[in-house]
């Protein structure tokens, strides 16, 4: 009786395994030959040298995407979605259908595979995906975090996407057609410096309070 009760325990943690859901990493159902607005990212032109042109549309190397997820279908916040608990990493694709150019032809459409199970997710299940993308070229970085961080080169993120999740042999696979266009910028960070202004001003305000009191 207890072989039968491990045996069946294993089963299901092994079925439960392969039942975590996942999505089509890619935004190849938008493409359709002309410029229909849902491509992927456009580079203002604001980084370093080579990092794009004013309105291109990108799809060369030199540039990396990536997606991060959440269960949590509650947040709405896109800027803030990055450093909301929960939210995780999820894998990154170089690979774009055309290079450079002209929407038309192709160029912003990306193909990264399947996301890759999602751990904790079960099939049918809705996310929050969020694309993101930065330079990883020369000078740049090798994630999203890091290129945030050092605010030097040209990064960006899409809007909050609700994806319904797939499984085993679920004939329903979402991707990222739905996503629209977003820019592509270098983030100011603050410098040190201002850290310590700030918090000078702090104390000092804090001083005067109690002098008034």
């Amino acid at each position: 009786m207890k072989r039968i009760t491990l045996l069946a325990l294993t089963l299901g943690m092994s079925l439960s395994s392969f039942a975590q859901g996942y999505f089509n990493f890619n935004n190849l159902g938008a493409y359709d030959g002309t410029a229909n607005g849902l491509l992927p990212f456009i580079s203002n032109g604001g980084g370093a040298a080579g990092e794009g042109t004013a309105g291109q549309i990108l799809g060369s190397p030199g540039y990396t995407i990536g997606f991060l997820w959440n269960a949590n279908l509650s947040l709405t916040d896109a800027t803030a979605f990055r450093g909301a608990g929960g939210t995780t990493v999820g894998q990154t694709t170089t690979g774009f259908f055309s290079t450079t150019g002209d929407a038309a032809g192709g160029a912003g459409i990306f193909d990264g595979g399947t996301s890759g199970s999602l751990t904790g997710t079960v099939d049918a299940q809705h996310v929050l995906v969020q694309v993101v993308a930065w330079w990883s070229g020369s000078g740049g970085f090798s994630s999203y975090d890091a290129a945030v961080a050092a605010g030097s080169v040209n990064v960006g993120h899409s809007g909050l996407i609700d994806l319904r999740l797939a499984a085993g042999a679920d004939p329903v696979v979402a991707d990222l057609s739905a996503m629209s266009g977003f820019s592509v910028d270098p983030v100011s960070v603050p410098e040190p410096s201002t850290f310590a202004l700030a918090g000078l001003g702090s104390a000092a305000m804090l001083i005067f309070r109690r002098h008034r009191k």
